[in-house]
């Protein structure tokens, strides 16, 4: 009975130990899944090739990135945009 219970106070911290390297792991198996899953529209569309992403992503292919990533000049400061007060407006006859 004492030799069991010996094994279990190893096993049980072994066990989490194993379970907490695991688990960045799986998480870097699923980002990159997720870049593997993404549409790339400059791609060719090769039918056998597509065919083979379609499989490999279960039938679900996520949008390319979009945004300003591109964006050269930052957006203008919000701060400085021009106001019009309604009597400064020519009256309308």
């Amino acid at each position: 009975m004492r030799h069991k219970l010996n094994r279990d106070f190893i096993a049980a911290p072994l066990l989490a130990t194993l379970t907490l390297f695991a688990a960045p792991a799986l998480a870097q198996d699923a980002e990159a899944d997720n870049e593997r899953c993404r549409a790339n529209p400059d791609a060719d569309t090769n039918q056998g090739r597509l065919a083979r992403k379609l499989d490999d992503c279960d039938g679900i292919l996520k949008p390319p990135k979009v945004g300003d990533t591109e964006m050269v000049e930052p957006a203008p400061d919000t701060g400085t945009t021009p106001l019009i007060r309604p009597e400064d407006l020519p009256r309308q006859q």
